[in-house]
């Protein structure tokens, strides 16, 4: 056994002995683990980097200048909550299409998020948008250098993106922590922090600037992001692979999480032997059954997530029937906020969920069904007809697609999809194919529902909802003026490779089928 694994191994020993309480000095690096690991690493970089579209400058040694920091910087934004299969192709087409910083200052936000669609998180795109219109104005075309300027200066830039293009594009000595740096450290030093909090968080930043290599600091960097993709990933690990195993605590607390557990089974008086009178590590959690079921993948810590809000729309598909070619209605959202500025199909907000505790099950969807009012359905189609100068009697066809969901990190969405087919010429609504719902219709406009513009439609029947949820129904006001609510027609044609939310395209889906 390697002479700095076996002196690992005697330490986790102590450590799985006392019942996982150690001192924080239990993390740090030895001054010669970081000498070795830094040339472990890099060796192994050497042989086994990744070759991508966003790497092609430095593996062709061209000179280190603010194009190498444009393409560093679009392929980190592109990084973010996406993996690396998808971006290749639209940083391809990305580079394209704005080859240079100054290309990019002068697109349309229009044609950055039709580059865009299917990445998601589409204000990343408006913010290299805005930015790069920045970095023309205000240096010329010309990135800051050093990571703190680049935080500072460029909006949407953070520290990790700040040291990322720093580090690579400039090669200054800039330290990087993200999902994969906290993975990779906290196996290798062993921390059982919860990595959410501040001053873990804060410790990882530390502890990474400790392991950065000053001479080849972008090359470093690149290599923990290929390390974590390629051999310690999230639920796997291949340590038999690992270029720098024998200086990860994670590895060698297996080891001795073996050795301790034979000791126990032939020592009866194991429990006198724990070891007293430790201050406490601040960083990790207090789990003395830590190593009850060990195993590398332990690290880092899972922290049980909060249940995420359950948000339900109905989605209106206005057809628009026409000789040439039938087009579909959008509408665009507002300029802030989520999916800001996007074109999706008219909908509004039915009821928002707060989960008192995450679900059991992963897919129960069923739980989350809802009873759609007749009244809010039929007073939605309306008051976006009266928007467009049409009414019922220009309705063809009306019925219900069906249900689909999407998934935001923080949110799920469920769209209730209702079809309506209209034409100019108008018809008359015994047109419609589901009878049940012209007989409704008929008794609501008996009611003359549209006379109150102030009156607030909610469901007259309670959301169906588990015991342990806490339902808010809520209504969107549609009644706008036409000035807030911008609508335009499409052809169906170019809905595909429209700036349109995957989870919008998703529901548009439904018609097709």
């Amino acid at each position: 056994m390697n002479e700095n694994l076996n002196r690992l191994v005697e330490k986790a020993k102590d450590k799985i002995k006392n019942k996982n309480i150690h001192f924080k000095a239990y993390h740090e690096f030895e001054e010669e683990e970081i000498i070795e690991i830094r040339k472990s690493i890099l060796e192994w970089y050497d042989e086994n980097r990744r070759i991508l579209p966003w790497r092609i400058h430095e593996i062709s040694e061209k000179n280190k200048n603010s194009q190498r920091a444009y393409e560093v910087w679009v392929s980190e934004v592109m990084l973010q909550q996406t993996q690396v299969a998808t971006v290749v192709s639209y940083y391809k087409n990305w580079m394209s299409k704005w080859p240079t910083v100054f290309d990019l200052a002068k697109a349309d936000i229009e044609d950055v998020n039709k580059v865009w669609a299917g990445l998601g998180y589409y204000a990343r795109a408006n913010r290299l948008l805005q930015s790069s219109k920045l970095i023309v104005e205000k240096f010329n075309g010309e990135f800051p250098r050093d990571a703190k300027s680049l935080e500072k200066e460029i909006p949407g830039v953070g520290k990790y993106t700040a040291g990322a293009i720093s580090s690579i594009a400039f090669g200054l000595p800039a330290e990087v922590v993200d999902g994969n740096v906290i993975r990779i450290i906290s196996r290798l030093r062993g921390i059982g922090g919860d990595v959410k909090k501040a001053n873990v968080v804060n410790y990882f930043w530390k502890l990474s600037k400790d392991l950065l290599d000053p001479e080849r600091p972008g090359h470093f960097n690149q290599a923990l992001m290929d390390i974590g993709s390629a051999i310690c990933t999230p639920k796997t690990y291949s340590c038999n692979k690992c270029p720098i195993k024998n200086y990860c605590v994670a590895y060698a607390e297996k080891l001795a999480n073996a050795k301790v557990s034979n000791l126990f089974t032939k020592k009866k008086n194991y429990e006198e032997e724990v070891i007293e009178d430790i201050e406490e590590c601040d960083i990790c959690i207090n789990n003395r059954n830590f190593y009850d079921e060990y195993d590398i993948s332990s690290y880092p810590i899972k922290v049980k997530k909060e249940a995420v809000k359950i948000e339900s729309y109905l989605v209106i598909l206005f057809e628009m029937k026409d000789n040439k070619s039938n087009k579909i209605l959008v509408s665009k959202r507002p300029e802030k906020g989520l999916l800001a500025g996007l074109w999706e199909f008219p909908n509004i907000l039915l009821t928002t969920v707060i989960p008192k505790t995450k679900a059991k099950k992963k897919n129960d969807d069923d739980t989350n069904m809802i009873e759609i009012d007749m009244k809010i359905k039929h007073k939605a189609i309306q008051s976006y007809l009266k928007k467009m100068n049409l009414s019922y009697d220009n309705v063809l066809e009306e019925r219900f697609l069906g249900r689909t969901k999407h998934i935001f990190s923080h949110l799920h969405h469920y769209y209730y999809v209702e079809y309506v087919q209209l034409d100019k010429l108008g018809k008359k609504a015994s047109s419609f194919k589901d009878e049940d719902y012209i007989e409704a219709i008929e008794k609501l406009k008996k009611e003359d529902i549209s006379e109150s513009e102030d009156e607030d439609y909610r469901p007259h029947k309670k959301v169906k909802v588990e015991d342990n949820y806490e339902s808010k129904t809520k209504i969107k006001d549609i009644k706008k003026g036409k000035s807030e609510i911008e609508l335009k027609w499409i052809n169906k044609k170019d809905i595909s490779k429209s700036a349109i939310p995957t989870g919008m395209k998703r529901a548009y889906s439904l018609l097709k089928r």
